[in-house]
């Protein structure tokens, strides 16, 4: 994938507003399956429950399943893309780095200017990714 393959078809998929959030957070995943186009939804921690509602309901084995059919002359999400999406998702979870990063990110909407006393670590606020 390169910069001026950013648009292209199977680069988009279109999602309500709560879905889009949980997936550019990494709380939301879509892992492929050894079915074409079919895939496993993954969920993790901080996820939005309200979601839930709208999901296709568990299987016998638990899992939530989503198959993508086309209907208009546009590709197919790129099963590469989105297997590369849950990998990132299922690492940034298991190693907390998820947890880590939503953190500093909340440190840094908090800040309202640096600490009098010298305290603030700005270090942490600027290169901590």
């Amino acid at each position: 994938m390169e910069p001026a393959d950013v648009n292209n078809d199977d680069n988009l998929m279109t999602l309500f507003q709560t879905a889009h959030t949980d997936f550019k957070n990494f709380t939301l995943a879509l892992e492929p399956t050894e079915a074409p186009d079919v895939y496993k939804i993954l969920r993790f921690e901080k996820q939005s429950t309200a979601l839930n509602l709208f999901l296709p309901p568990p299987n016998c084995q638990g899992d939530r399943i989503v198959k993508f059919q086309k209907y208009a002359d546009v590709d197919l999400p790129n099963p590469v893309l989105l297997e590369t999406h849950a990998a990132l998702a299922k690492i940034l979870h298991a190693s907390r780095m998820a947890k880590y990063i939503d953190d500093i990110l909340g440190e840094r909407e908090d800040i309202r200017g640096l600490s009098g006393d010298g305290t603030t670590d700005i270090g942490r606020l600027l290169f901590a990714f």
